[in-house]
């Protein structure tokens, strides 16, 4: 009874002329292929078993001369039917990696990687990779963060994200903030604590002013060694 879903099931029911003229095309296309298929398979094998089993000629299969390839589709709407638009001065494809990083995909990467497996400290990598996303807006680092880590350690939301899942999701978190706010400045890291403790982590929370270099390594392989304990750290760029 819903105009809109009706209006979705009768673009499903009657397509288009282009997506018809498709249909046709391509089961033209492949009943030219099965035929010639039938007539390889008939050609080339060979009845008389090898071991008990059938041998075959393998035989490259090509267009047939007399079978010209249809044309191609026209599509108004592909993305390639015109030039790409001139894109904008200002913007950017991914950014290089500062010499003082290591790329996570490097050699360097890849052995470093081993390395903390063979020792055992990356049991918090698992349930953390099993539940990556990517945030949903440029300013959601900190709630994308956190809902990863409350699906990382199995926490029930106790409320719906899409039809009938229970699921962390940037927007869910956003019952306790103003998400068009978030979207202009980000989120403190004492706002991602206070989201946390709402539902249901415990924190503890560490300031790199009143601790050092060496402390905040330990933290680092004490986490990394437990897959119930992730580490969250909050920097600025």
């Amino acid at each position: 009874d819903d105009e809109t879903g009706w209006e979705s099931l009768s673009s499903i029911t009657h397509p288009s002329p282009s997506l018809m003229w498709l249909r046709r095309a391509s089961i033209a296309s492949i009943a030219s292929t099965l035929r010639r298929l039938s007539t390889l398979t008939s050609s080339t094998a060979s009845s008389t078993p090898h071991d008990g089993v059938l041998s075959a000629t393998a035989t490259s299969i090509s267009p047939s001369p007399s079978s010209p390839s249809p044309p191609p589709i026209p599509c108004a709407s592909s993305p390639f039917a015109s030039p790409p638009p001139t894109v904008a001065a200002a913007s950017f494809y991914k950014r290089e990696l500062p010499s003082s990083l290591i790329a996570f995909t490097s050699e360097r990467g890849k052995r470093i990687f081993r390395q903390a497996m063979d020792d055992g400290a990356m049991e918090a990598y698992f349930p953390l990779a099993e539940q990556y996303v990517t945030q949903f807006e440029p300013a959601y680092c900190g709630l994308a963060t956190l809902a990863m880590v409350l699906n990382a350690l199995a926490i029930d939301p106790h409320r719906t994200w899409k039809g009938p899942w229970r699921w962390f999701h940037e927007e869910i978190l956003g019952d306790c903030l103003e998400l068009d706010s978030v979207r202009k400045r980000g989120i403190s890291s004492s706002e991602v604590i206070r989201l946390a403790r709402c539902n249901g982590l415990s924190v503890t929370a560490f300031d790199a002013s009143q601790s050092s270099l060496e402390a905040f390594r330990e933290h680092v392989i004490a986490c990394c060694s437990r897959s119930d304990s992730p580490l969250v750290v909050h920097f600025c760029r």
